[in-house]
């Protein structure tokens, strides 16, 4: 199936907001100290759970982003595809940059892809009977993202130069600050499990 770049530069555009508000709320809500504190005492097993999801989802999210435009022969929406779809009369130094750019996201993006084929997309063996995953920090997980979104922007600006185009990682705003609001609210009023401050 053929897609328009503008087709591929939407979807696109549209997962990298969604993983960036993944990582806000990662950020707010469970890496926070004052996140990691409220949730513990309110609903931990439930918290845990949105937690791991929502870690899944990122990651799941940033991999199929990074894949190559072809895997198995099946077709990706990925960062590599968006930038080959570029129109062939483009500049060749910028065409080099991006494809520079697109090299070094996919060599930061190795430890995330690796977590997706042994622990999320399949059960590998190795992992599955006790050998250990290297652990991806939401440092790296942060950068993965921030270079996707960069080269989303730059590519949006070459196809459309006349229109502004917010960066991918601003796109949703709030929820994770408003949740610790209310449930530290809750806890206060719940026989003083927090103290008012």
């Amino acid at each position: 199936m053929s897609a328009s770049i503008a087709d591929l530069l939407e979807y696109i555009h549209r997962e990298v907001a969604y993983a960036a508000f993944g990582v806000k709320v990662l950020d707010t809500v469970y890496i926070a100290p004052e996140g990691k504190e409220i949730m513990e005492l309110s609903a931990p097993g439930f918290f845990e759970i949105t937690n791991i999801a929502l870690q899944r989802d990122v990651f799941l999210a940033l991999a199929r982003l990074t894949d190559p435009p072809k895997t198995s022969g099946f077709e990706n929406i990925s960062i590599r595809r968006l930038v080959n779809s570029l129109p062939a009369d483009l500049d060749a130094a910028m065409r080099s940059g991006l494809d520079a750019e697109v090299a070094e996201l996919e060599k930061r993006a190795e430890p995330v892809r690796e977590w997706r084929m042994k622990y999320l997309a399949h059960n590998d063996l190795g992992r599955g009977l006790g050998e250990a995953l290297a652990t991806v920090s939401i440092e790296v997980v942060r950068d993965v993202l921030h270079r996707i979104a960069a080269i989303v922007t730059e590519v949006g600006r070459i196809m459309n130069p006349q229109r502004y185009t917010l960066p991918a990682e601003v796109m949703h705003v709030g929820g994770g600050k408003r949740l610790l609001r209310v449930l530290r609210q809750g806890l206060e009023k719940d026989d003083g499990i927090l103290g008012s401050e």
